[in-house]
């Protein structure tokens, strides 16, 4: 199968190494919890920054195709990714509650920040669509 001539494979093989960042992040702060050896974290954080090089290249290879089905409306699929957000602020906010070590915090506030921006962000970049 020609990955240029299937818009929707190239939507799936995206979907799928957007869940493999998400997954990688999460082991990312698992492990960093457990006092694992900073060339681990590194090493982790390498795979992650490929695979989402991965990801853009997946999404500006399935730019250029047509895609004749879509799934979900653009305030669909805007509505589904900020309570995504959210619920991912609501576990970092009782996870910031629940750290005792300051620099824990620090870290885990400036990423729920990092977080709050992303969103506002792609609000603003959506906002023309929901206009129509």
């Amino acid at each position: 199968m020609k990955l240029q001539n299937n818009a929707v494979a190239l939507q799936l093989l995206r979907l799928g190494s957007a869940a493999i960042v998400v997954l990688l992040i999460n082991l990312g702060f698992y492990l960093y919890e457990k006092e694992t050896p900073v060339w681990v974290l590194f090493g982790l954080g390498l795979l992650t920054i490929f695979v989402g090089v991965i990801n853009i290249i997946f999404y500006r290879l399935s730019k250029k195709q047509s895609v004749t089905k879509s799934y979900l409306t653009l305030k669909q699929s805007f509505g589904i990714f900020l309570s995504v957000s959210l619920f991912v602020l609501c576990v970092e906010f009782f996870k910031l509650l629940t750290l005792t070590d300051f620099t824990d915090c620090i870290v885990l506030f400036i990423l729920m920040l990092l977080l709050i921006l992303f969103d506002i962000l792609t609000y603003f970049q959506v906002k023309k669509y929901f206009k129509r």
